[in-house]
C-alpha cells in the first residue's frame, strides 16, 4: 500500500513474476479492480482463472434451470459447475479455493466503492489462513495504512505482512 505512482503494481507483479520463475509458486492470478468490482465479482474472475464454473441458480424459473443442467453436463472435461448463490459468503468461498496452490494479486483494491467488499476479502484472507491454504493473496491499492484497505477489519492483521511503498528520492 502506499501513494499513487510510487511503483506497487509494478512491484506486486515482478514479484509475482520472480517467485514464479524460481518456483517458489506454480502460478498466479491478478484481479485489476475498478469502480464497478464487488467481492463476487472479484470471486468471480479468480473462479474463471481456476476453471471453477458457476451459474445462476434461479428458484423462480425452474425452466431456466433445468435448461443450464441440460447445457452444462454437455460440456467436456471435469469442470465443476456450481450456483452463485454462497459466492458472497467468504467462508464458502474459502472452502472451494483453499486446496489451490498460487497468489492472487487483487489490484486497485481501494477504488471498491463498498467497505463490506473489502471486509469480505480481509475475512477470506482470514478465512484462508486458518485454513493453511497454499493459495495466498496479494492486495495493493492506495492507502495510509493497511487496515484502511480491509475496511478496518480487526482480526485479519495476525494474517497478514504489510509492506507500505514510500515515495522514492531522486
Amino acid at each position: 500500500y502506499g501513494d499513487r505512482g510510487v511503483g506497487k503494481t509494478s512491484l506486486s507483479k515482478i514479484t509475482c513474476t520472480i517467485l514464479m520463475l524460481n518456483s517458489t509458486i506454480t502460478n498466479y492470478h491478478v484481479k485489476i479492480c475498478d469502480s464497478s468490482d464487488t467481492f463476487v465479482t472479484i470471486i468471480q474472475s479468480l473462479f474463471q482463472d481456476l476453471s471453477i464454473k458457476c451459474s445462476i441458480k434461479s428458484s423462480s424459473s425452474w425452466d431456466f434451470s433445468f435448461l443450464w443442467r441440460l447445457l452444462s453436463f454437455s460440456k467436456k472435461g471435469s469442470t465443476e459447475y456450481i450456483s452463485y448463490d454462497n459466492i458472497a459468503s467468504p467462508s464458502w468461498v474459502a472452502k472451494r479455493i483453499a486446496d489451490f496452490e498460487g497468489v492472487f494479486l487483487i489490484d486497485e483494491i481501494d477504488v471498491l466503492q463498498n467497505p463490506e467488499d473489502k471486509k469480505k476479502i480481509a475475512e477470506l484472507i482470514k478465512q484462508l489462513s486458518d485454513k493453511n491454504s497454499k493459495l495466498k493473496i496479494f492486495v495493493v491499492g492506495i492507502s495510509k495504512t493497511a487496515s484502511e484497505l480491509f475496511g478496518g477489519h480487526p482480526s485479519v492483521q495476525r494474517c497478514i505482512k504489510e509492506i507500505r511503498l514510500n515515495r522514492m528520492s531522486d
